[in-house]
């Protein structure tokens, strides 16, 4: 359903003769946009842009065939750790206490570099 719902916009946006940015908020959002967009080769051409946040596999494919220009991306390891140490905090003293957790813009150069491959393809 959301993926009808979803093309029906970009019609309706794009046609006729338009041309979108899209950022997607979510993983799920964004998986399925840029499925509708690279099932079609009119789609491409009318939403070139299309932008998001993950790096599920299937998300990082679609950035390397070119339909996601950029994401955002968190190193997930990192993210689990950083939630231990919050409970370990809050269970020890009581108190939270802010941690920040690095967020990073990537595009599709990026997937080949040394530290955004380590942050993206873990077991690897």
């Amino acid at each position: 359903e959301n993926g009808e719902i979803f093309r029906r916009i970009m019609e309706e946006t794009v046609y006729p003769g338009g041309e979108a940015v899209i950022a997607a908020l979510d993983v799920k959002s964004l998986d399925i946009t840029a499925d509708i967009i690279a099932g079609s080769p009119a789609y491409g051409r009318y939403l070139p842009r299309l932008y998001g946040f993950g790096s599920t596999t299937k998300i990082l494919n679609q950035m390397d065939r070119g339909v996601i220009k950029g994401l955002v991306v968190t190193n997930q390891f990192d993210a689990g750790y950083l939630s231990i140490v919050a409970v370990e905090a809050i269970e020890k003293r009581g108190d939270r206490e802010q941690i920040k957790l690095e967020s990073y813009y990537i595009e599709k150069e990026d997937l080949k570099k040394t530290h955004f491959e380590k942050i993206l393809y873990p077991i690897e």
